[in-house]
């Protein structure tokens, strides 16, 4: 086989379940603490991302708790969406379930992944993973509840045994009911040391050739070009990605795949170049675009007045009282905002113009989303706030556009038609 040569049957579509299908190859935005917000998934969205999932809820908060609820699940997204909780009560996943089917969420995810110190100290997450016979009840208890419509997945790392206890692991909550995991393949590692090391995708591999459902593959992607390489070494059903996503939303429109249902070898398509500082500046426009136009049409408050408060390396804005104002943890505060414009524009700049962009009093003091908006737009020329409603197709400019959405090409057996997507 070629090197970087994607040469796989094509697969149509991947059943998430009986209500929903993805095509192939499903490229999705993981769970990130505190970075997850509805303006984000849906700028991912634009550029190709076909699957996202919430960050990291509380199942019991979420089942039982009004405005919490009302907080983490209150805007609507436009694609398939998989609601990611961390609990040990198998009653309480599946109410949290039925409230996120409810808000027309595609599916539930049971995170058995998270390595970080609240994660120990809670016991789940990658923590719960250990034990087992919990982990397949609460999936069970899941899909009981849920029926055939509703997805239940759940997202996992290496088990500390090894590859082949992985597998045992992950074939266990196939047959409790999972319809779909992702395996971000690392072993859990310290708590300060979470991303030690490459992925094994060998074991996403395994996986994916002896667990029976749709594997996602979590770990090595760091630019559209491996995607097709991580899908040309684990055969999974889709990617997941997550770090790199912060820094380039566009990232799957980067992805050029090439299959083939024949033996013919086929030439790897051409690189892409690395996006450059235009069009990340342009990205975090599109965002700012959609935090505000988010924060128009669902009449959330437009000032964050709470203070910050540290959790694990990630700054974010508790919920106020009532009488306070609502905002959501999962709103794009101020301190989300912040987070998202240093990602999006700090990977290629010089490191003297970052500290003047980032350090001025005017950015770090700023207290509402329309304050950081005006204020980067200016710094870093960007167009305008879009009026009212956002614009469907994303601006590109002539002198620096950003690729078209990610292309398939498809070639099959002589007798068979051949077509570019």
């Amino acid at each position: 086989e070629a090197q970087g040569l994607l040469s796989l049957p094509f697969m149509a579509t991947i059943r998430l379940s009986e209500s929903t299908e993805l095509a192939w190859p499903v490229l999705a935005v993981a769970p990130m603490v505190g970075q997850c917000d509805p303006p984000f998934r849906e700028l991912c969205r634009r550029y190709g991302a076909t699957l996202v999932y919430t960050e990291m809820l509380k199942a019991e908060e979420l089942a039982w708790n009004e405005r919490y609820r009302r907080d983490a699940l209150s805007v609507r997204d436009s694609g398939p969406l998989l609601v990611q909780v961390c609990t040990r009560d198998p009653e309480a996943f599946a109410a949290a379930g039925l409230v996120a089917k409810s808000y027309g969420a595609a599916g539930i995810d049971l995170n058995l992944g998270c390595p970080q110190l609240r994660a120990r100290e809670g016991s789940y997450g990658a923590y719960l993973a250990e034990d087992w016979d919990l982990c397949e009840a609460i999936v069970r208890r899941g899909k009981e509840v849920l029926g055939p419509d509703f997805a239940v997945t759940a997202k996992l790392r290496i088990q500390s045994e090894g590859p082949a206890a992985t597998l045992a692991f992950a074939k266990r909550l196939v047959d409790a009911g999972a319809d779909l995991l992702a395996l971000h393949a690392r072993y859990r590692g310290r708590t300060d040391a979470r991303r030690d090391g490459a992925a094994d995708l060998d074991v996403v591999r395994l996986l994916v050739d002896g667990s029976g459902v749709p594997v996602l593959s979590n770990g090595n992607v760091r630019r559209g070009d491996d995607v097709r390489h991580n899908l040309t070494q684990t055969r999974a059903s889709g990617v997941l990605v997550a770090e790199e996503i912060l820094r380039y939303p566009a990232l799957f429109r980067d992805v050029v795949l090439t299959t083939s249902s024949s033996s013919r070898p086929l030439a790897p398509p051409p690189e892409q170049p690395p996006p450059t500082s235009r069009r990340r500046a342009r990205l975090l426009g599109e965002y700012l675009d959609l935090c505000l136009d988010f924060e128009q049409r669902e009449a959330l408050p437009r000032e964050d007045r709470s203070g910050r408060v540290k959790h694990g390396n990630h700054l974010r804005a508790p919920s106020l009282p009532d009488d306070a104002g609502r905002y959501s943890n999962w709103w794009p505060n101020v301190e989300v905002v912040k987070q998202h414009s240093k990602h999006m524009v700090t990977v290629d700049e010089p490191a003297g113009a970052l500290v003047d962009l980032f350090q001025r009093t005017t950015f770090r003091k700023a207290v509402s989303v329309r304050q950081i908006d005006a204020y980067l737009r200016k710094r870093l020329r960007l167009p305008p706030p879009v009026d009212d409603a956002v614009a469907e197709e994303p601006a590109v400019d002539d002198d620096d556009p950003i690729p078209p959405a990610h292309t398939l090409f498809f070639q099959g057996n002589d007798d068979d038609c051949s077509c570019e997507e």
